[in-house]
């Protein structure tokens, strides 16, 4: 599906936003991104932006000391969507607060670039990359989906096969030598591989199968299987996982509280979880100390819990920033909720640094918002003609499994499934 108009606001440090030329503005409404149209898909990184043309090509802009824009340089700084010269691509995948990229190809191969310190780029060494470079040890393997996480820091990368494996690398831990934090021991586990030792290529999570969408926070990890069961594992320190403990999960251990709950979407982020239902219900658990659960107070969630702030809205998208949340909703409205000391959350000048229950983003009334995204401080509304976009949850998930699933079940008709399939496929 393409989107004719893209609109950011945020931190704009390194031109996340494009509100200027570079800098450290804070653009506290939203605001047109000029040249960027046609757009399916768009991500923030720690301080750079990728963005999935609707015919293949990639695009990317911000800070690239590292070549996490992929253009095959180290310029420190684009000051415009510039293309990679990698097309055909289905799907792209960042972290909104690491420096890497995962690129997926329309037959199921993996390119990574950006910050390899940690093994995230899967090419089994510890070396950046400042352009797309296939991950070789999934070439003989057809992935159907990707997720990048990290937590500024570090990265590590998820990758699912057709056959619904999932396959983990880069850094699993958070703790060891960590140089934000004056402790030694391994407290996380995001791999899923019952360790925390990081791996520099592809690993196979034994413990998961039929896998269908996978969600990487900053050091957290939610898996998604054919059958509904939600699995995670990973730092569990503010409940993040959802298993009623904040003890830290080596392995997957499923979230029993969302059992038959038809969960079609799930977001990992920084410290919190969301999972989206078929019905547009709302699940939140993790940390509220910045508002970021948008519950109205501070009080952490360690099991998931309704999101009951909007009683009179039902969902269709949901995003998780670092510390903020986007939403889009069935009346076609744009909500958030969370930290705003840069404006993240659209509103125009505000006093407040921390919003704890939704607001609507009322610039965006009447822009035909039908998806959104957010960086690691900014957000992004993707904007369309009114019959394009549509008015059931999920619309990301890229292969229809969760839809197909609702036909067969007789919540949605036949004619209904072909219309969303050809929105998705972009028919």
């Amino acid at each position: 599906m393409a989107f004719e108009q893209v609109y950011s606001w945020g931190l704009n440090q390194d031109g996340l936003t494009l509100s200027n030329q570079g800098g450290s503005e804070r653009q506290s409404t939203p605001q047109l991104i000029s040249g960027l149209s046609g757009v399916s898909s768009i991500f923030g990184g720690a301080s750079h932006t990728v963005a999935l043309l609707s015919n293949g090509d990639v695009v990317s802009y911000g800070a690239n000391e590292y070549g996490e824009c992929g253009l095959g340089h180290n310029q420190e700084f684009v000051n415009h969507p510039s293309k990679l010269q990698s097309n055909n691509i289905a799907m792209v995948a960042t972290s909104n607060n690491s420096r890497h990229t995962l690129l997926l190809d329309k037959q199921g191969l993996v390119y990574s670039f950006g910050t390899g310190d940690f093994g995230q780029l899967g090419h089994g060494d510890l070396k950046d990359s400042d352009s797309p470079k296939l991950v070789s040890a999934l070439k003989d393997v057809k992935i159907v989906s990707i997720a990048a996480g990290g937590n500024g820091s570090d990265g590590y990368s998820l990758a699912i096969s057709d056959a619904g494996e999932l396959y983990t690398w880069g850094s699993n831990e958070f703790g060891k030598n960590h140089y934000l934090f004056n402790v030694l021991q391994c407290i996380t586990g995001q791999l899923g591989l019952d360790d925390c030792d990081k791996r520099i290529l592809p690993t196979k999570v034994d413990a998961l199968t039929r896998v269908k969408l996978v969600a990487a926070g900053s050091n957290h990890t939610i898996a998604l299987r054919a059958n509904g069961q939600l699995f995670s594992f990973g730092r569990n320190d503010y409940g993040q996982l959802g298993h009623n403990d904040v003890e830290h999960k080596y392995s997957a251990e499923e979230i029993k509280t969302l059992k038959n709950k038809n969960i079609v979407d799930i977001k990992a982020g920084g410290e919190y979880s969301l999972a989206l239902s078929d019905d547009g219900s709302l699940y939140v658990w993790g940390s509220s100390d910045e508002g970021q659960l948008g519950m109205s107070d501070k009080r952490q969630r360690d099991v998931p819990t309704l999101f009951d702030s909007l009683p009179e809205e039902k969902f269709l998208k949901v995003a998780a920033g670092w510390f903020h949340v986007i939403a889009l909703t069935k009346s076609g409205k744009v909500y958030t909720w969370g930290r705003n000391d840069d404006h993240q959350l659209g509103f125009g000048e505000l006093d407040d640094p921390i919003v704890r229950t939704p607001k609507e983003v009322t610039f965006l009334t009447d822009k035909h918002v039908g998806d959104v995204s957010v960086g690691c401080f900014c957000s992004f509304a993707l904007c369309g003609k009114e019959e394009q976009i549509s008015n059931e949850p999920g619309m990301d998930l890229d292969d229809l499994v969760a839809w197909g699933e609702l036909r067969s079940a007789g919540k949605i008709t036949e004619e209904k499934f072909q219309l969303i399939k050809k929105q998705i496929l972009g028919l």
